[in-house]
């Protein structure tokens, strides 16, 4: 093997290890699609109530829910490398999103929109450099009481958030 010829596959490598669609699409069997599309339409069933009810819990038209799963999407099936994971909008996402957006805006500002979009993005952008410089390995500090607590207080949140639109009573102001 040449060194030209060792380059251009280790250039190659790092590509498809970056943009794992390239690997695996030119292998795709048509034999495949019947059961992907399947799988797709199960997943489809249950993300997409759960992306228009997270869009109401952020506090933006539920429309956004829908465009969330587009582009998570199509991110998703360029970027990752696994099938076996579901991916979608996270209930302890959409419960921390409303409350940092409220801190710069008024919820029912018409600039709260923008906010989540700008916040989201950015979140985005951290998510990816987190995943460019390998840093899942920091998860490991983590303990499994503290991230069982966090969870608990997400889901007691949400719950008290949104029990006033459940009941059919006007909600109090303040925060939880």
């Amino acid at each position: 093997m040449t060194q030209g010829t060792s380059s251009t596959t280790r250039k190659t490598n790092a590509v498809t290890r970056a943009i794992p669609i390239l690997g695996w699409l030119p292998q795709y069997k048509r034999t495949w699609l019947a059961p992907d599309l399947l799988a797709g339409l199960s997943v489809w069933a249950l993300v997409v109530p759960q992306a228009l009810s997270y869009a109401a819990v952020v506090g933006v038209p539920t429309q956004y829910g829908l465009y969330t799963i587009l582009g998570a999407a199509v991110l998703y099936a360029v970027f990752a490398s696994t099938r076996q994971v579901v991916t979608g909008p996270s209930a302890s996402v959409a419960a921390v999103t409303a409350p940092v957006a409220a801190l710069y805006v008024a919820s029912t500002a018409p600039e709260y929109l923008t906010t989540v979009i700008a916040l989201t993005l950015c979140v985005g952008v951290i998510y990816v450099l987190l995943g460019v410089f390998r840093m899942g390995w920091i998860s490991n500090f983590l303990a499994k009481s503290v991230l069982e607590g966090f969870i608990f207080a997400v889901g007691f949140g949400l719950i008290v958030d949104q029990l006033p639109k459940i009941l059919g009573i006007p909600k109090a102001q303040g925060s939880y």
